[in-house]
């Protein structure tokens, strides 16, 4: 691993090989744009991939409102429904690489929909921008393949622990997108703060997410669509 991320964290340097899940896959694994739900350049894009899908009904605003969001020091963590991504009507490369084949819960690799918004708002450096993205994924795939959390040793000092038992597919929900909106914080935040932030964002993200799918996104695409009962939901979920 990158000197960057393992440098003051010993238990990173000689990692014993994982059991399966092994490893977690980013590639190839979002099948549309998100680049609607800013609000920029909507007519250069074909629609969702579901527009049958409640959530693809919904207005901008009050899916940006209803989606599960988690802030913390140094990022943000929202997840959407793959379903609310657009087509774009030229993919590239054409023709377009082959989406990552579907993966069962024991498999070796868990693929994880993940976009990272890293602009030169974040740092004007990319040399920067490209090893914030290596932390984030790195620590991500720590926590789903290998269980990581950070505990306190018995001089009281922070370490990374690997739970095998609390790693698996349960972090990742496979109809979704997760995207990260880091600041540059993140450069230089010690893993044993990133690990703990990362797992109670997913927590937090997942918890909503799940809440919104059991309880149906109907019920935020009812026909009234008043704006007091489309907050309240966005609050709870």
């Amino acid at each position: 691993m990158e000197d960057l991320v393992v440098h003051r964290c010993r238990e990173l340097s000689k990692l014993p090989k994982a059991a399966k899940p092994r490893s977690v896959n980013f590639r190839r694994t979002t099948p549309g744009s998100l680049t609607p739900f800013f609000n920029t350049d909507v007519e250069a894009f074909c629609g969702p991939l579901d527009p049958s899908h409640p959530a693809s009904r919904l207005r901008q605003p009050v899916l940006y409102r209803t989606v599960p969001t988690a802030h913390a020091n140094g990022f943000i963590l929202r997840a959407v429904p793959k379903a609310v991504l657009h087509r774009v009507p030229y993919p590239w490369p054409d023709p377009p690489f082959r989406p990552a084949s579907e993966r069962g819960p024991d498999a070796g690799r868990i693929n994880m929909s993940l976009l990272k918004v890293l602009g030169k708002n974040v740092s004007r450096s990319a040399v920067v921008r490209k090893r914030i993205g290596y932390r984030v994924k790195t620590a991500l795939g720590l926590i789903v393949s290998r269980g990581a959390d950070v505990e306190l040793d018995t001089k009281g000092r922070e370490r990374v622990v690997f739970r095998q038992e609390d790693a698996g597919q349960k972090w990742v929900l496979q109809d979704w997108t997760y995207y990260m909106l880091p600041t540059l914080e993140l450069y230089r935040m010690p893993i044993q703060t990133l690990i703990p932030s990362l797992r109670r964002a997913l927590i937090t993200v997942n918890q909503r997410a799940r809440q919104l799918d059991e309880r149906g996104w109907q019920r935020v695409a009812s026909p009234d669509g008043k704006a007091k009962k489309l907050d309240r939901l966005a609050e709870q979920s």
